[in-house]
């Protein structure tokens, strides 16, 4: 029986180590919604696609559809988000988005609406220099997910200091990166 494979865009929204060289990434795409795929042997000093399966990277992937996850066959970066890596405000707001959609989304069930609005949140944090514009985007940024996948109605209000307790008592899972954004 001959492998499935396929490609597809999508952002690095968290990796996982697994084994002695393996990491276990989670993907949002465009065309495939969340994917959790294995990069057999990226933790090796001679991969080649260790600098593309950085968290926040936006690529283009190919994979093969293996009987646990798929894998990882071709990686190329389509943008880094550098920004992150060098500020810790930025990256705390970034990880807070990726935390939301990972939580959020179900796997393998298409959002293209909410791809393109993740991908304008990360260019525009990348961009903002004050905080104050920092929170406002991620909030409206959780704002508008939480009513694009159908959890809040467009007549609701959530308040900016709560929202992070309405999208736990959807999940009913804490969000880790509430401890980081307190800390701006």
């Amino acid at each position: 029986m001959k492998k499935k494979l396929y490609t597809a865009e999508g952002v690095i929204l968290k990796r996982i180590n697994y084994q002695e060289s393996d990491r276990v990434i989670t993907i949002f795409t465009r065309g495939y919604g969340k994917i959790t795929a294995i990069a057999k042997g990226v933790r090796k000093v001679s991969s080649r696609r260790a600098g593309h399966l950085e968290v926040f990277t936006q690529a283009r992937f190919v994979f093969y559809q293996g009987k646990t996850w798929d894998h990882i066959t071709e990686v190329f970066s389509l943008a880094q988000f550098e920004s992150f890596r060098r500020d810790l405000t930025r990256a705390s707001f970034a990880y807070y988005a990726c935390e939301l959609l990972d939580y959020l989304l179900p796997d393998r069930q298409s959002h293209e609406y909410v791809y393109d609005r993740f991908i304008r949140s990360l260019q525009t944090v990348s961009m903002q220099s004050s905080v104050i514009d920092l929170q406002k985007e991620i909030y409206e940024f959780a704002l508008h997910i939480l009513r694009l996948l159908g959890f809040l109605p467009e007549s609701h209000y959530v308040h900016e200091s709560s929202i992070h307790r309405f999208v736990e008592s959807i999940t009913e899972r804490k969000l880790k990166t509430v401890k980081l954004l307190s800390l701006v």
